[in-house]
């Protein structure tokens, strides 16, 4: 869809921020026209490490790797434009935050967890009937963030989910997503779990360190790839970048 690489608007005021590729491949059929859509960008970063592998592959150019633009916000921004209280009242609360119907493993996982430190479950629903966890309805921007910020541990298979519990240093378990007959898109996941030094957090065998995180070094690596993709948009916006590219 040229839409998503800004066909629509003049060349030098098309900035790629941190878009995904979502996988480490581009299909052969897609070459040549993802390769025109790509060299038609000046200003080229990517959210994941594979990105800049294919697009030095698509153009010959090279890219920047920023941060998830929903990362370059620090947890302390999310907390006030959403007006989120510090103060957690109620049961204490494992999240299951999932995109697809999670394996029966992971469901066992999930309740393993829960059950070992005495959390109730609570369910972003990939289905709405027969979930085998007490579901939350009517979640929108901000219930969804302070579901996450609020929990006790956070499990789930979306880069977001993973996203916002690094940021908001909510202990988490990443499991690869059910893609079905659909394509892997795990690369971004990948990606950040690698970059923050938690890879360990992604497909678990045990789950004896589920609550036990390094977020002093999280919170070190964020902050200086925040600094990283402020630098990119001002040199952006400032046309440094474009003659750059």
């Amino acid at each position: 869809d040229p839409f998503y690489y800004l066909r629509f608007a003049p060349i030098n005021k098309r900035i790629a921020f941190a878009p995904s590729f979502g996988r480490d491949f581009v299909p052969e059929y897609n070459k040549k026209t993802l390769a025109r859509y790509v060299a038609g960008i000046p200003c080229k970063s990517v959210r994941e490490t594979s990105g800049v592998g294919l697009i030095r592959e698509l153009t010959g150019a090279d890219a920047q790797v920023l941060l998830d633009p929903t990362l370059v916000m620090s947890a302390d921004e999310w907390t006030r434009s959403f007006g989120l209280d510090e103060k957690v009242d109620g049961e204490k609360y494992l999240l299951a935050y999932f995109l697809d119907e999670p394996s029966e493993k992971v469901e066992k996982t999930v309740l393993e967890i829960a059950q070992k430190f005495g959390l109730k479950i609570v369910g972003l629903p990939y289905r709405l009937e027969n979930s085998p966890w007490e579901t939350a309805a009517g979640v929108g921007p901000k219930e969804f963030v302070g579901y996450i910020k609020k929990a006790a541990m956070v499990c789930t298979d979306s880069f977001h989910g993973t996203a916002f519990s690094l940021n908001l240093n909510v202990p988490f378990y990443t499991f690869n997503r059910n893609y079905g007959s659909a394509g892997e898109q795990s690369a971004r996941i990948r990606s950040i779990l690698e970059l923050t030094g938690s890879t360990a957090r992604y497909e678990p065998e045990t789950i004896d360190e589920c609550m036990c995180l390094d977020f002093e070094h999280v919170n070190a690596v964020l902050t200086r790839e925040r600094e990283k993709a402020h630098a990119y948009l001002n040199a952006a916006l400032h046309g440094e970048e474009r003659e750059r590219g």
